[in-house]
Formats: C-alpha cells, structure tokens, sequence
C-alpha cells in the first residue's frame, strides 16, 4: 500500500520509467541520453545508443564469440559457479551491451551478496533491453522494495516497531524453549530410536517452534531475502542453497560444513542462508546448554540432531512470513 507523499512519488516514478522502456522510440531517446551522460572511465557496463552500419558489421563478426560466451555463462550457472559465471556475464557484456540475460544474471549474483543497490540497477539494466520480461520487473520492483523500505527505516518513517517487536518475540521464545528443555521432567518418547532415544514430545515442538520463531523473525526484520528470490536463479533452476536445505533435513551440522565448502569455492555467500544458518546453530548451541542442567536429556544428541528439526522449522517461519506479507 501507498503509504505517503514519497511513496506515492515513489510508485509513479517507477510507473513512469517502465511506460518508457516499453516504448520502442522512448527507449532509443532514452538511450541517446544515457549514451551522451556517461563519462569516460566509467567500469559499469551500461547500454549503448543505436549504432552505425560499421558498427553493426563489427557487431556480426563478434556474434560467434558472444554465442560462445553465452553458452558458457548458461553451464557455469547450471553448475552453480557463480564466481565464473560473474566473469563470463561481463565479459558477455562487453561483447554485446545489450545483453539482457547478462544483467539479469549480474543482478542475481548481487542479490545473494546482499548487494541490493547493485542488483537493482542490473535488474534495470535487464529491463531496458527486454522491456516485457516479466521476471526482470518482478526481482528490480523487489530489490527496489527493499531499499525504499531500508531507507525509510533509517530515516525512522518505516515499521521498525513492528521488525523490533519479531526480534524479541524470537529471542523471547528461545529462552523459554531453553528454560522448558533444563527443567522439564518428561520420559523420553523415542526409546527406542538410538542417536536420539532420550528425546521427549516437547524437546521435538521445542526445536520446530524456536525454529518457526526465529525464521519469521529474520523475514519480518528483513535480515534475510524473500524465498522465492533466493530459490531460484535468472534460469529458473534452483539454487545450491536450495539443494542445502534437504541435507539439513539429514543433519544441519553437515549443512554448514558444505555451505562453507560450496560458498568458498564459488566465492559467493548467500547472505540469507548464512543469516539463517549462524541463527539456527545458535540456537541449538543455547538449547544443548539448557539440556546439560536437565537430568532427562543427552545434550550431546541435541546438538548433533537438533538442528535438523529447527532448520526445517526455520525455513517454514520464514515461507509463512512472506506468504503473510509480513514483511
């Protein structure tokens, strides 16, 4: 909802700015305007006006090599190379500015750095050289949501009470969930079930509720991307973020360790994940300390099981958050 003056500025601006991509002769205006206010030794790669009959020629002698390219950056984001695939997008660029799958793969890559000025303005990028994607509207709207949102919560005009209210509801939780786990006289449940046989009913709605609690309290504080953007990439296959979250299901320790290795050899970390990760383990870390007081409790099987049950219970917070629009 349009929530004051600037916000309405806001909107109709944005309105403005997509009227004109979608106009074939508004666009190559725009264009030529953008083409004489670049200054010289700028490194970002922006779009170029129209260009001479030579220039075309020379532009379909290097067709080949772009296709190459293109090819290439295509592999390297199915396997997941992110750091490769960076390079390859600039490279593409230079070949061809007006590559509107190049930017859009720039602005993905930004957008898992938590890097949200940059990929708006690839995200913008990508639109001006294909006004109808509709994917390319979506994430820049999005990207472009946020900063409006982290820029109003600076200036104290945003819902900051309610982000502050989410944040101590999930630290709120958990100390309750620890107080719960050390005192809690309950059997096990689970006898019979070896790596976790003195767990009880209300260890395991513990572990799934702190980890509701805490992923909907980083959505709706807005320390972690919306799931949908972090899921998928420009190609629309899913991230290996994505594929980390099903190890979780199998053990969270294990799901750190290789988001670690994975993250350091592409050279990306995903911010959200890593939000999510580093809350996650501390929350299991303070629950297998309140398991050390309880006389009913392994706190070395919570530990290395506990965040199985949380991490899921996290990524759930955090679906339900932004399926509510909480954020």
């Amino acid at each position: 909802s349009v929530e004051g003056p600037q916000d309405r500025r806001y909107v109709h601006a944005h309105h403005r700015g997509y009227e004109v991509l979608s106009d074939p002769e508004r666009k190559a205006n725009y264009d030529r305007l953008l083409q004489l206010s670049t200054q010289p030794g700028q490194s970002t790669a922006r779009p170029s006006a129209p260009r001479s009959s030579a220039a075309s020629s020379s532009s379909r002698a290097r067709q080949a090599p772009t296709s190459d390219a293109v090819e290439r950056l295509r592999e390297q984001l199915r396997r997941g190379k992110l750091f490769e695939a960076e390079i390859t997008a600039n490279e593409v660029l230079r070949e061809n500015p007006k590559s509107g799958f190049a930017y859009g793969v720039l602005g993905d890559i930004a957008r898992t750095r938590g890097d949200y000025p940059r990929a708006s303005k690839m995200y913008a990028f990508a639109l001006q050289m294909e006004p109808g994607n509709a994917h390319y509207l979506t994430r820049h709207l999005e990207t472009l949501g946020i900063l409006n949102q982290r820029t109003r919560s600076a200036s104290g005009s945003g819902s900051s009470g309610s982000r502050a209210a989410a944040f101590l509801i999930g630290v709120v939780s958990v100390l309750l969930a620890g107080m719960f786990v050390a005192t809690s006289p309950e059997k096990s449940a689970l006898a019979g079930v070896t790596p976790v046989d003195t767990w009880t009913v209300g260890l395991l709605a513990v572990l799934a509720l702190c980890g509701v609690a805490v992923g909907s309290a980083l959505s709706i504080a807005r320390l972690v991307d919306r799931f949908d953007a972090t899921g998928a990439t420009t190609m629309g296959r899913i991230t290996p973020w994505v594929a980390l979250m099903f190890v979780a299901v199998i053990n969270f320790w294990a799901s750190c360790f290789l988001f670690l290795v994975v993250s350091s050899v592409q050279r990306v970390f995903d911010s959200s994940t890593s939000r999510l990760l580093a809350a996650v383990g501390g929350v299991i870390a303070f629950l297998t300390l309140s398991a050390l007081v309880s006389r009913q409790l392994d706190p070395l099987q919570v530990f290395l099981w506990g965040g199985n049950v949380s991490y899921v219970g996290a990524v759930c917070g955090w679906m339900v958050a932004d399926a509510l629009g909480a954020r």
